[in-house]
């Protein structure tokens, strides 16, 4: 197999504090890399050690490789600081976020990356996954390290390795209790540990024998376990904890370490040695938080086994190490998940209806027979974009001026309650979930909550839409087309978010009936529309500075006057 490699690290970006395990972490892969016999030409190592680290650089290494047209399999990896803006990842570069463009948008690079011609691409990321803190860090916008290529018939695999679960930090640590003691980065050596072969359990046959190989699945579930144990194994005098994740799209025949000889001597320089607990201050337990991931999972795996579906994937061991969400009435996971059903209405009217949030219809265009969208202002924020549809009230809902949750709900049942059709539960899981930052499903649970729910049909509108997001990180395209479909034959009109990830906007392709609104409803969205949409760079860099922080898209008043004059 034709390999190449693309090793990044940065040790320092803006004002935040100097990472100390970056460089280390770099020796670390390299070494693993040069032991799978890539050859120099092949390994291309940005480091910030002498010169700072640009995204010009890291697009010209990874155009180089692949512009040689044979590679088979590119792994990119990244050691340093990253960010979540508008539920989207980014990695930062030496120049952010003073220059909003030096970081490398990661969903947008794996986008573009299933363009390529390459059969298998991996990005490792060893960085925190945390919600950016301030007007600054939250205008980033970054960009993609892989070429806008036009889409393929056939897509690349794409698998993605991270450090940590979504909205936490990846931990770097001192190997010994020593105070000169070098940093490490406590994913990268788990990581790098069993990619040696260190692990028998995860070492299946390779050809040819006795060649072994470490395949995504077996090594996903291994770094869940092994990373969480040299955590506890440091008795660090606080409470940390770091949660591995992955989306795994390729083959499962994949591999992505070849050992020629079989298992090789260990490894002795990736343990981490754990400082002693101090007798004075012994390590308490922290109470038990409230995993919204874990509990949504176990909630889903309860409901989906109930209804007596063939799920293979659902067994025990998925229920959440932390909290027993089985033992809690429906009603109160749902209540500490959405704002769903409250009674408090600061704008009701015949056609929509605000929960939580002050918010006032801007004026508008006369009305029409079809749908179309209305602009509503949040009176201590901006301006946002809902649909009017007739035989649907719209319902908003929210607070601290942050829209939480969009729904259009059938007019023919009481309003504040879902149509026949809709599967109230799981909509307000998935919504309530999303709004937590906790719907992260993998490729086999997005699979059975895609069945579950009749493929979209008894999903309510905002649910379809994160479900949307969620298949597009899963490489599944299809059914995110069919839920555009399905979403315009209910609602009579595409919905903006469905239709740009379905490529249907892309392509220039005619549509039969309206597309709302005029740009992505969902943050998430304007952190792929270049992927998908032919807008001008400057003008989406000037709404994307409009944007303000929350999970449905609201501008402020530069943002609302640009989209208005369009």
């Amino acid at each position: 197999m034709e390999r190449a490699a693309v090793l990044i690290g940065v040790k320092k970006t803006g004002g935040i504090p100097v990472l100390q395990a970056v460089n280390s972490s770099l020796a670390h892969m390299a070494k693993w890399l040069r032991g799978q016999g890539i050859p120099k030409d092949r390994l291309r190592i940005l480091s910030d050690r002498r010169t700072p680290v640009t995204a010009s650089a890291i697009k010209e290494a990874v155009k180089g490789f692949l512009d040689l047209g044979c590679i088979e399999q590119l792994i990119v990896y990244f050691t340093g600081h990253g960010t979540i803006v508008g539920a989207s990842e980014f990695w930062l570069l030496s120049g952010a976020p003073d220059n909003a463009d030096e970081a490398v948008n990661l969903d947008l690079s794996v986008t573009f990356a299933r363009r390529s011609k390459v059969l298998h691409v991996i990005f490792i990321s060893d960085a925190c996954r945390t919600p950016a803190a301030g007007a600054q860090a939250q205008s980033i916008i970054g960009s993609s390290i892989f070429p806008n290529f036009r889409p393929q018939r056939s897509e690349s695999s794409v698998d993605i390795f991270f450090g940590s679960s979504l909205g936490s930090p990846s931990l770097e640590v001192r190997s010994s209790a020593d105070v000169g003691g070098e940093f490490r980065a406590v994913f990268t050596d788990s990581l790098v540990h069993a990619l040696r072969g260190n692990v028998p359990s995860i070492l299946e046959l390779g050809e040819p024998a006795p060649a072994k190989v470490v395949r995504a699945w077996p090594l996903k579930d291994h770094l869940m376990e092994d990373v969480a144990k040299r955590i506890r194994d440091l008795h660090l005098p606080m409470q940390m904890t770091q949660n591995p994740d992955a989306r795994i799209n390729s083959n499962p025949k994949r591999w992505i370490s070849f050992l020629k000889d079989g298992p090789p001597v260990a490894y002795a320089g990736d343990g981490l040695v754990a400082p002693p607990p101090s007798q004075s201050t012994p390590v308490v337990a922290a109470p038990e938080p409230f995993d919204v991931a874990q509990v949504v999972d176990s909630m889903l795996v309860d409901m989906l086994s109930q209804r007596g579906g063939t799920f293979p994937g659902l067994v025990a061991s998925r229920a959440p190490r932390q909290v027993d969400a089985r033992s809690m009435p429906l009603r109160d996971i749902v209540r500490r998940l959405t704002k769903f059903g409250r009674t408090r209405h600061s704008l009701k009217d015949s056609w929509i209806q605000v929960d939580g949030l002050n918010a006032s219809p801007l004026f508008q265009a006369p009305d029409t027979d079809g749908p179309s969208a209305r602009w509503l202002w949040l009176e201590k924020s901006g301006y946002f974009q809902v649909p009017k549809v007739h035989g649907f009230v719209t319902t908003v809902a929210g607070e601290d001026d942050k829209v939480e949750e969009i729904e259009l709900i059938s007019d023919s049942a009481p309003v504040g309650r879902s149509s026949m059709r809709v599967d109230a539960r799981l909509s307000a899981l998935i919504c309530g979930a999303a709004v937590k930052g906790g719907f992260n499903p993998d490729r086999e649970r997005i699979t059975e909550i895609y069945e579950a729910s009749k493929g979209g049909e008894a999903l309510s509108f905002g649910a379809t839409l994160h479900l949307a997001y969620a298949l597009h990180d899963g490489d599944m395209h299809k059914q995110v087309a069919a839920l555009s479909e399905l979403s315009a034959e209910i609602y009579g009109f595409y919905p903006y978010d469905l239709a740009m990830l379905a490529g249907q906007i892309y392509e220039g392709e005619v549509l039969a009936k309206p597309l709302l609104p005029s740009y992505p409803m969902m943050a998430k969205g304007w952190n792929l529309v270049n992927g998908f949409v032919a807008l001008p760079n400057a003008r989406y860099a000037v709404l994307k500075r409009t944007l303000l922080p929350g999970l449905w898209a609201t501008f402020n008043v530069e943002g609302y006057e640009s989209i208005r004059q369009a």
